[in-house]
């Protein structure tokens, strides 16, 4: 449990409108859609990830008005998983700062891959438990789109959506506790998304294969060592997290997990951890996809839009990403905001 308490003040995601996957250009999308993915969020070509992020950021910022000024916010985050839109020394997360209106915090970009959300609401907890006040705008965009990547080939057991999330800590109060952040990592297993690839002066062009890669890994490393070593290390994680908050799973109300289909999610951590898929979110990810870094920060804006928590609700955010890395968090619901723009659902919702 973080010394000094901590909360999330607001939390809002930017969705581009989805796209059945079923209409994709391609025949690599059967499996996906006979496996439960069913629609992804396509960005427009104007849709960069950092003005996502930024959009995702204003609605948070809005959210949170009545815990905190936009001069509390000390700290902006911005994780990202893919190309952000300029091939130039250039920070996209200052780009959110100047675009969120918070100048006077400090910028930083953060990495992790899938689970850059995570990582970097952990550092956003060290960071404001250390200056014991202030408030943290994290936030996290991407943007699939070929000749680079190829949104349902790309890696196995995901099919990468759109689109941008953010969430606002505060030392000073909010809808949700953090009762806990834990992060770990395991180095052995870094090649995993590297493969045998020679290291390059400069970007090839080549669209992204996280397969090939991936292949070339087990082969060398095997599949029952890279399965055991995933399902111990998410696991630990997991426990170290609850037992910093004093829960067990069974007190968790949902379960936030990476946005995969249903044979990865079964695998990797439905298996594992023996939780059944209704206390998670996978009718939802079945819609959006994988959101790169934003998955679980998407979620825990579609938790309080759709009403799928209440007062006392104890949720576990759940996320893993390249290095190989794992964060988990236990938040603990305090109110349940009457945020009525659905801001992380796929589709546009009907008036009334």
């Amino acid at each position: 449990m973080p010394e000094q308490p901590l909360f999330l003040a607001a939390a809002a995601a930017w969705l581009p409108p989805p796209t059945e996957l079923a209409a994709l250009a391609g025949g690599g999308a059967d499996e996906f859609v006979t496996n439960g993915i069913v629609s992804v969020p396509v960005a427009g070509a104007d849709d960069a990830p950092p003005q996502m992020a930024a959009r995702a950021a204003q609605t948070a910022l809005t959210r949170a008005a009545a815990q905190l000024r936009r001069d509390d916010v000390v700290l902006v985050l911005y994780a990202n998983t893919y190309h952000q839109g300029q091939n130039s020394f250039w920070s996209p997360a200052s780009y959110v700062q100047r675009s969120a209106g918070v100048s006077g915090a400090a910028a930083i970009n953060v990495g992790q891959a899938s689970n850059g959300g995570m990582a970097a609401l952990d550092l956003a907890a060290g960071y404001l438990s250390a200056r014991g006040s202030g408030a943290a705008l994290i936030t996290a965009a991407d943007r699939f789109c070929e000749p680079g990547i190829v949104r349902w080939a790309a890696d196995y057991g995901a099919v990468y959506g759109d689109g941008a999330a953010a969430v606002v800590l505060s030392t000073s109060g909010g809808f949700a506790r953090v009762l806990s952040v834990h992060t770990s990592t395991d180095a052995e297993l870094e090649q995993m998304h590297r493969g045998n690839t020679r290291f390059q002066p400069a970007p090839t062009g080549a669209p992204v294969d996280v397969r090939l890669s991936k292949v070339q890994f087990i082969t060398d490393f095997g599949l029952d060592n890279l399965l055991h070593r995933l399902s111990t290390g998410m696991r630990a994680v997991v426990g170290a997290a609850l037992a910093r908050a004093g829960c067990d799973l069974a007190d968790m109300a949902v379960v936030v997990l990476p946005n995969l289909n249903r044979k990865m999610l079964t695998d990797q951590y439905l298996e594992p951890l023996a939780l059944d898929p209704d206390r998670t979110l996978v009718a939802w990810s079945s819609r959006v996809g994988h959101l790169g870094a934003a998955d679980q920060l998407a979620g825990v804006a579609h938790l309080v839009e759709a009403g799928r928590v209440a007062r006392g609700d104890r949720v576990l955010l759940v996320g893993t990403g390249s290095g190989l890395s794992w964060s988990a968090a236990v938040l603990e619901i305090l109110d349940v905001p009457d945020w009525a723009e659905q801001t992380a659902s796929p589709a546009p919702v009907p008036v009334g």
